[in-house]
């Protein structure tokens, strides 16, 4: 096994669409599960469902031993706002606005999460 996608108390960014207008439940990370995860199994540990986590929540998983956290669905919604605010600026805004809407809001937010993680100047 080269990487180990581990259930901590994380919550996925995806809902589905019959609870979407509902409280999201929050997040309840069990640190100790990972810590104790990492020391026995001595792979890579990833965290799927970063959404609603703390920047302290996100390095003290990277301190006790995830190695990837998958921010997919954050970047998605990134996106989906810049599109939202090319479209309210400009009704008539054609496919190249929206496309660079997309690629800024994907770049804004793995920016922010590589500075969360630590990864600046390093990719």
């Amino acid at each position: 096994c080269d990487w180990l996608s581990v259930a901590v108390g994380s919550i996925h960014g995806a809902i589905a669409d019959g609870v979407r207008n509902q409280k999201k439940p929050e997040a309840r990370l069990d640190i100790q599960h990972i810590a104790d995860l990492s020391k026995i199994t001595g792979i890579p540990l990833v965290l799927h469902g970063g959404m609603g986590l703390t920047e302290t929540d996100f390095r003290t998983c990277l301190a006790n031993g995830i190695q990837k956290i998958n921010i997919a669905t954050a970047s998605y919604d990134a996106s989906a706002a810049k599109i939202k605010e090319v479209a309210a600026a400009n009704p008539q805004a054609k496919y190249f606005d929206f496309s660079d809407a997309i690629v800024q809001g994907t770049y804004e937010n793995v920016k922010k999460h590589m500075h969360i993680f630590g990864l600046e100047h390093k990719a």
